[in-house]
């Protein structure tokens, strides 16, 4: 069984200006308030040591060939530098600037670590009326990263209080500003699943977009118009939750594409070959592939093994996202749901999106009941032990926040 611990006594460690750190439950707890180069700063010398442990770690030259992808990463996107300013909000440029000051790393360097958000992969999850127990909405999110380089250590929750904008708990880690797992004071919770492709630099990065709609989204709808409005980059899936009217979506976003999905309703991702040119009259065509029908998804692969088109049948009530990479959670996550339906609540998540719908590199997972905004957050252990392997620990928006 998973423990799970409620949030009970804590300890302030340090403060600066408006913000200051403390731990409870051995979790620490950024809390952020004032201007955006405020928020920065505060950021950088309340977490100065964890920060440099991931400058160090993620973005310092590479020292064996295994970092090959991550050090050709860096390299372009140096050379894309001075393109990739020009999308990126003012506000998040002094923000960033805050935390450079703050900890004494050169700006550069601040952003290329607030860039790795643009490789994460993972799973998401809602489940509501009849498929959950009381009708309640749950909103789970699960990240799967990478757990060899001692990120998890450095795991922080971050509770802001901007100057302009809606108050949000950011599940989060040292140094990053971003949003990949969120939740807003208009209860609005956020996650989403990487996608493929990296390096278009010709949008605001994922991470900063997320982050734009959990501080400035009172809706749904807020939250579509500003994805809709905003530049993007690389494909992604995003799982957005409305504690207020008990509603979900599910995006695919690209560059060019907003597509969106709907609880409960069937869906397919379609991958058209490199040889299809689009023109009013014509086909994807495979003139030869391999069908393979599983319960509650088929997947068509081409000629040559790569898969082409997936379909997934969601359950009623259910909105259920792996990307497109990794179909083989797809039907193991159905039947998990089902074997609950209509009893589902936390606890049950918990045991939901055990391996392999979580993966072993689980960095955390995040369980959100958006309606009384609460959530129910793991993180990977100490030695590396996957996410959904560790105990669960409650949080409550509104008292983190003091009101």
């Amino acid at each position: 069984m998973l423990l799970m611990a409620s949030s009970g006594s804590s300890e302030i460690i340090s403060r600066q200006g408006y913000g200051f750190l403390e731990k409870e439950h051995e979790q620490r707890i950024l809390h952020l308030k004032g201007t955006p180069y405020e928020r920065g700063y505060q950021h950088g010398v309340l977490l100065r040591d964890e920060i440099k442990q991931n400058i160090t770690t993620f973005i310092d030259p590479p020292k064996s060939e295994s970092n090959l992808l991550t050090a050709n990463r860096i390299s372009a996107f140096l050379k894309n530098f001075t393109h990739l300013l020009s999308y990126i909000p003012e506000h998040f440029l002094e923000e960033m600037k805050g935390l450079s000051d703050g900890t004494s790393i050169p700006l550069h360097k601040i952003m290329m670590l607030n860039l790795f958000p643009e490789m994460f992969h993972c799973s998401a999850i809602t489940v509501s009326g009849e498929a959950s127990k009381n009708q309640e909405l749950y909103h789970v999110r699960v990240l799967d990263y990478s757990i060899g380089k001692s990120l998890q250590n450095t795991a922080v929750l971050q509770v802001v209080e901007p100057e302009e904008g809606i108050p949000f708990l950011n599940v989060s880690y040292a140094g990053f500003i971003g949003t990949i797992t969120g939740m807003n004071l208009e209860k609005i919770s956020i996650g989403e699943i990487g996608g493929l492709g990296y390096g278009s630099w010709q949008g605001v990065p994922m991470a900063f977009l997320l982050r734009d709609c959990l501080q400035n989204a009172a809706s749904l709808n807020d939250a579509k118009t500003l994805l809709q409005n905003s530049p993007r980059t690389c494909e992604y899936y995003y799982i957005l939750s409305d504690g207020k009217t008990n509603e979900s979506i599910g995006i695919y976003a690209t560059a060019s594409q907003l597509e969106y999905f709907i609880p409960g309703e069937d869906y397919a991702l379609l991958a058209p070959p490199s040889t299809y040119e689009p023109g009013n009259d014509n086909k994807v065509v495979l003139s030869s592939c391999n069908i393979s029908h599983l319960p509650y998804q088929t997947l068509l692969f081409s000629k040559d093994g790569s898969l082409s088109s997936l379909f997934h049948y969601q359950p009623k009530d259910c909105l259920l996202l792996t990307g497109f990479s990794h179909p083989e959670r797809y039907p193991i996550l159905v039947e998990r749901i089902l074997e609950n339906y209509g009893s589902i609540d936390e606890k049950i998540l918990m045991q939901i999106i055990q391996c392999p719908v979580s993966k072993q590199t689980n960095l955390h997972n995040a369980i959100f009941s958006p309606t009384t905004l609460k959530v129910w957050i793991s993180h990977a252990g100490p030695n590396n032990e996957p996410a959904y392997t560790q105990p669960y620990q409650e949080w409550d928006l509104l008292s983190l926040l003091n009101y």
